[in-house]
């Protein structure tokens, strides 16, 4: 006795100390749930902050691009311009391909000839002493030699330099102490595919990205895959390909530069550090709120749910208790009000059974006593098919063998047979109702033999032809034909059973189809065809199509495709 008790005792330890883990385990998935609802909305803050730097970032980059573009096109049309006036046409191609000396002393042999040319120097001074806020220097890279044309801050027009220095300008172009650089290439007049060198305009830096330098954001600029320009605090940071930074490209397609805008994660989080603190505490005030609430619920649901189980446990046994619902008026006492009704129709529904049962039982034996043995058919059919060769009827001979055939198959073949069986049961029917309708009544059956051997439901095309003769067979008319065409396509069977009769109107029959397609509520006049695509339906497992059409030139076409492995689902 003492052993019993102390077992008792033991399992029931046990199953406190499993109870009280359970909790634990709850209580901690229950906590990580809300720190990870937390981590998501503060990801997703951070996330519109970043968006709203990129926006802006980006915007300001916009705005230098097309800046840039402008200052690119002014350029360009300068250059342009010179090769559609002639007489500073002459002038620039004597100035590009003579020294300074000789292209003098050309221009004073051309005033002594009278011949009237535009100075090409001069054409230049007045362009960069007009837009001296934009263009610092112009380098004329000739096969000469390397000019420059530099603006005069105090004004009175450029000044020239005829024997510029090579490192200066290295320094200027290709290091960008000069001003943003943007080259045009100089064409040959005579053969304008051929370059003879280029122009390049050196861009005050200010002008271009004066808003970027002094929004306080880091960019980085880069020509052709090299960094050109930092602005900010972004010089470490991106050589070091540190992988907390965001970067944003911009490419200006019309000169091979992009302009790269970056931000730290950190420093969104520190800019609005005052968002996150805000957004923390509402959400675990109100997490806090939620968790008491429903662990309040939940105590008294867990002691109602255990009377569930055990009411649901006795219905298992045959005892049908109820369950008590107290004054509660919630989803729960719905639920219970539900089973206890559902309980109570089950323990009548039981008892009915067994007295439903005893009455079938019952009628099946009588039934037996009743039932025709199908020999005594046959044999009948046989000896009246006999009487009928006696007196030289064929025509009887060959209907009655059909419909013992016919009869035959339909009582020992199972509910699945074979196309090629179905296909005899039909010829059977069809032969039967060809006896009255030999004149003017034609059928033809051609399937292909791959298919003879696909599963199907037993005497489902019998009421399809039933149907042609009820609704679209024409006495009165000379050609009656009701046919079965069946072809293996490549992903599936296709069967079409047509007839030239009377047909149907397009809006019956696509109402009809609707019907078919939804199994919705079919006229009565229709129950046939009703009957047959539910059964193909649900023998297939709805990897079927049942169609009907207007045949052409009259009549109607049932179209049934049945997928290859419809056997597989």
């Amino acid at each position: 006795m003492r052993q019993k008790q102390n077992k008792k005792r033991i399992f029931t330890s046990l199953r406190e100390i499993s109870g009280a883990s359970s909790h634990r385990w709850r209580g901690f998935l229950n906590i990580l749930a809300v720190f990870m609802i937390w981590m998501l909305l503060c990801f997703g803050i951070f996330m519109w902050q970043a968006d709203l730097m990129r926006e802006k970032a980006y915007s300001r980059c916009e705005d230098a691009h097309q800046i840039l573009d402008t200052v690119v096109n002014m350029s360009r049309e300068q250059t342009g311009d010179i090769y559609r006036e002639k007489e500073l046409l002459e002038d620039f191609w004597l100035f590009w391909n003579h020294d300074v000396e000789s292209y003098m002393e050309q221009r004073i042999q051309n005033n002594h000839e009278q011949r009237a040319m535009k100075s090409f120097p001069e054409y230049m001074n007045v362009f960069i002493t007009e837009h001296q806020n934009i263009y610092n220097k112009i380098y004329f890279v000739t096969k000469k030699g390397i000019y420059s044309l530099e603006a005069n801050p105090e004004g009175g027009g450029g000044i020239y330099s005829y024997d510029a220095a090579q490192s200066q300008f290295e320094k200027d172009c290709r290091d960008g102490e000069g001003g943003y650089p943007i080259s045009v290439n100089v064409q040959n007049i005579y053969h304008m595919k051929e370059s003879v060198g280029e122009i390049i305009f050196l861009v005050n830096e200010e002008y271009l990205f004066g808003a970027l330098k002094s929004s306080g954001d880091s960019y980085v600029l880069l020509e052709h895959g090299e960094i050109r320009k930092y602005w900010g605090d972004l010089s470490e940071k991106k050589q070091s390909s540190d992988i907390m930074a965001h970067w944003m490209i911009y490419e200006c397609s019309t000169h091979g530069n992009r302009i790269e805008i970056g931000f730290q994660t950190l420093d969104v989080i520190l800019e609005n550090w005052p968002v996150f603190l805000l957004v923390t505490g509402i959400f675990f005030m109100v997490a806090g709120m939620m968790f008491f609430w429903m662990r309040r619920m939940t105590k008294g649901n867990e002691e109602f749910l255990e009377e569930f189980i055990h009411v649901i446990q006795l219905a298992k046994k045959g005892e049908f208790q109820r369950i008590k619902v107290r004054k509660r008026k919630d989803s729960y006492a719905m639920l219970a009000l539900e089973i206890n009704d559902m309980l109570s129709k089950l323990d009548v529904h039981i008892k009915k059974e067994y007295i439903l049962k005893g009455m079938q039982q019952d009628a099946e034996m009588k039934a037996m006593l009743y039932q025709i043995n199908p020999h005594f058919l046959y044999n009948t059919l046989e000896i009246i098919k006999a009487q009928a060769n006696i007196q030289g009827n064929v025509t009887v001979s060959d209907a009655l063998f059909d419909l013992g055939s016919m009869y035959r198959m339909l009582v020992k073949l199972g509910d699945t047979i074979t196309l090629r069986q179905e296909i005899e049961l039909l010829t059977h029917y069809l032969n039967i109702l060809e006896l009255g309708n030999q004149e003017n009544f034609y059928y033809e059956i051609d399937v292909e033999e791959e298919m003879m051997e696909l599963a199907t439901v037993k005497f489902w095309m019998q009421p399809l032809a039933e149907n042609y003769f009820v609704h679209g067979y024409g006495k009165s008319r000379e050609y009656n034909l009701f046919s079965v065409q069946g072809q293996k396509k490549e992903d599936g069977y296709q069967l079409l059973i047509m007839d030239n009769g009377s047909g149907m109107e397009t809006e019956e029959m696509e109402k009809l189809n609707l019907e078919l397609s939804q199994q919705t509520g079919i006229p009565r006049n229709k129950i046939g065809i009703r009957n047959v695509c539910q059964r193909l339906r649900y023998f297939y497992r709805n990897r079927m199509t049942f169609q009907m059409a207007q045949n052409v030139p009259r009549g109607l076409r049932i179209e049934i495709f049945i997928e290859k492995d419809w056997d597989e689902g």
